[in-house]
């Protein structure tokens, strides 16, 4: 397998979890349903770059930082229309989990719970879909949900 192709894999899958995220509300942002989604997206993969496992552990990467990246976006989105300080602390820590994906998740994981902290302390309105988009990858990270081929299997 090539760098390129483990690329794409992964840059395919964190564009389709962060449409999947964009498209619906933090009610469906839970483990299961982006298990399923994900299950749905490799196993339909019409032009599958790599070898079933490859794709399998591209894909749980790509939907981690998916995951992570769409809570950044909806704090910074949040962000534009509220001078708050608490919430540019989360923003800062969301976006600081990014570039330890997926290699160094004790870190990312870090910043992820310090982001939710913040933002459980001082509740902000409008602000579900990145507080259940951070939920959503503290629990996938905790677990290190990968590879998500075990959950095809289990289905």
């Amino acid at each position: 397998m090539t760098e390129m192709s483990r690329f794409e894999e992964r840059n395919d899958m964190r564009h389709a979890v962060k449409n999947w995220m964009e498209s619906n509300g933090s009610d469906i942002y839970t483990q299961d349903n982006i298990r399923q989604f994900v299950t749905d997206q490799v196993t339909s993969a019409k032009d599958p770059l790599d070898s079933s496992d490859d794709s399998w552990r591209e894909g749980t990467y790509g939907a981690w930082i998916g995951v992570v990246e769409f809570a950044g976006d909806e704090l910074a989105r949040i962000a534009e229309e509220a001078d708050d300080s608490a919430l540019n602390d989360a923003l800062l820590e969301a976006r600081a989990a990014l570039p330890a994906l997926p290699h160094d998740t004790h870190r990312t994981l870090s910043h992820i719970e310090t982001a939710n902290q913040i933002l459980t302390r001082r509740p902000l309105r409008r602000a579900d879909r990145a507080v259940g988009a951070l939920a959503l990858a503290q629990n996938l990270l905790r677990r290190r949900e990968a590879p998500l081929k075990s959950y095809a299997s289990d289905r």
